[in-house]
């Protein structure tokens, strides 16, 4: 058998017999890791450690602590925690994840004869526990897609066979764990002894999956009681069931079968809804002031004017004033650690001259709005004055809108506080859960290449930057919200698709942003096109698309 050559990053070059497992290469080096190896990048593209060289690489390990290796890991639970509780309950049990929430899952065994108690959790929890013990060996094997969804069906897996359906390959990678298969969209550890670290808490009528500290893998993530958020989640569940659609598959099927217009209606008009209750009750507590906030690429601008004409149904004319509009002058912009322009803090906002012409607003006085020139970087004013009336309100928002130095000085009983966010409602399947970072990453391509010439691989050069700054700087005020609103569509994926692919497709192999890209298009793919001419003028996803 003939050699090649590798060179594994930080530690040098070796020459080795082709055909060599990635596995065994990554046990030579694990002791120079502080966290397990998971995943390798070899060439600039990931694979799991069961991959066999056939050719000279360059390779990059990575462990747990890394997004992907974090991943992988998270995958990896789930993989067993739906295998033992299959080997408990019998094939015909259902694991369900509904949501995630601080990197936790929220899921559910769906069985009406069954009511989950704390002890059926402690005996699926002890053994999960007995398996990473007994480090069982996880397999990769490629099927053709027929012999693929046999296995599927024999474990009645019909969320993955419902996505499988819609796929135009000739074979499919699945993961088994003894004579039990399970298909994944991402990367799965090649063993269960890598699974030490992991937790199941009994919550309301299911149980959370702890997983690791994502900065310090070696010990359980804390556990956040977010009440607002968790109501969010079940509201959007409900909506769900509304539309008869859990999972890609789902989706896929209504609109293989011509329901989409039917699809969108029903969506906006829950979104709808949803906004008249929020006008009424600013309307009945005779609020004046109300404060949105919420990430990028959350629709906190298009929810605005949909406030206001509903608003205006109530007999309110409200005002809109953007935070954006009040940057500091680019030189007096704080820098980041990397010596960057810092316009996620909110020491980039004249937080004084907000609250000060807030107040003079809601004393009866007129002032002269600015307006930032983001081409010039400066503000500007160019006499766009404004005073309120009797029946009037003001919109404030921008990220930083439910901080407390914003309008600090104004009475809570004064202030109605919206937190815009946007939870997928949907997962692929059961266990393949669509993170809602990924899918406002794909929101924020579309709109920024059509609006702002901004270009895929930018964009997610500074995703990673963004979410630092939205954890620091918005997550923290959310449960302080009356109001958290979910601006996702079940249907939206569906329409962002076919202006995004493109977007993703031109990031080349050699490209820093390859990994990223290479995974949103395995999630588009998943999705069947729905036109956006079906989508109204005044959908939120009309902010992204135009």
């Amino acid at each position: 058998m003939s050699n090649i050559n590798v060179n594994i990053l930080n530690f040098g070059e070796l020459k080795l017999k082709k055909e060599t497992k990635l596995l065994d290469i990554a046990n030579k080096y694990q002791e120079e890791f502080k966290y397990p190896i998971v995943l390798a990048n070899i060439n600039n593209e990931l694979f799991d450690l069961n991959k066999r060289l056939f050719y000279d690489s360059n390779i990059e390990f990575l462990d747990i602590k890394s997004k992907y290796g974090y991943r992988t890991y998270q995958n990896s639970i789930v993989f067993l925690l739906v295998y033992v509780v299959k080997q408990i309950l019998g094939k015909d049990a259902r694991v369900v994840i509904k949501n995630s929430i601080n990197k936790n899952y929220y899921c559910e065994i769906i069985d009406k004869n069954l009511k989950l108690s704390k002890e059926l959790l402690d005996e699926i929890s002890l053994e999960m526990h007995r398996l990473v013990d007994q480090d069982l060996k996880i397999e990769k094997v490629t099927l053709e897609l027929e012999e693929a969804i046999e296995y599927l069906k024999e474990f009645q897996l019909y969320d993955k066979i419902k996505l499988l359906n819609y796929s135009c390959l000739d074979s499919i990678d699945l993961y088994k764990i003894n004579n039990f298969y399970n298909y994944f969209i991402d990367y799965i550890v090649p063993s269960t002894g890598y699974l030490k670290i992991f937790d199941l808490v009994k919550v309301s009528e299911g149980f959370l999956l702890i997983m690791p500290d994502p900065y310090n893998p070696n010990i359980l993530n804390e556990i956040k009681p977010l009440k607002k958020l968790g109501k969010v989640f079940k509201e959007s569940y409900n909506w769900t069931k509304i539309l008869k659609i859990e999972t890609a598959g789902d989706l896929n099927n209504q609109i293989s079968s011509g329901y989409s217009k039917d699809i969108i209606r029903v969506s906006e008009a829950l979104q709808e809804k949803k906004i008249a209750n929020i006008a009424d009750s600013i309307h009945n507590h005779n609020k004046k002031i109300i404060l949105i906030a919420g990430p990028s690429s959350s629709g906190k601008t298009t929810f605005a004017k949909r406030l206001e004409v509903q608003l205006r149904v109530n007999g309110l004319l409200a005002h809109i004033i953007s935070l954006d509009d009040y940057y500091l002058d680019r030189e007096h912009i704080p820098k980041d650690k990397f010596g960057e322009l810092d316009f996620e803090c909110l020491e980039a906002i004249d937080v004084k001259k907000v609250n000060e012409d807030l107040e003079m607003l809601l004393k009866g006085k007129e002032i002269d709005l600015p307006k930032f020139n983001f081409k010039l970087g400066k503000k500007e004013y160019k006499g766009n004055y404004l005073k309120m009336g009797k029946d009037d309100v003001l919109i404030i928002e921008g990220i930083h809108g439910l901080n407390y130095q914003i309008a600090s000085n104004i009475s809570n009983s004064k202030k109605f506080k919206i937190f815009i966010s946007a939870l997928t409602q949907i997962n692929l399947d059961d266990h393949n859960k669509i993170s809602t970072t990924d899918a406002r990453l794909i929101r924020r391509i579309v709109r920024d290449n059509k609006f702002r010439q901004t270009d895929a691989a930018t964009n997610i050069s500074m995703w990673n930057s963004v979410i630092r700054g939205e954890i620091t700087n918005i997550f923290p005020y959310q449960e302080d919200a009356d109001v958290i609103f979910n601006s996702s569509l079940i249907y939206e994926i569906s329409v962002l698709k076919q202006y995004a692919e493109p977007l993703l497709f031109c990031i080349d192999r050699d490209m820093s942003q390859y990994n990223d890209a290479k995974r949103l298009i395995k999630l588009l793919d998943k999705f069947l096109s729905i036109e956006c001419s079906k989508v109204p003028d005044n959908s939120i996803l009309r902010e992204f698309i135009g």
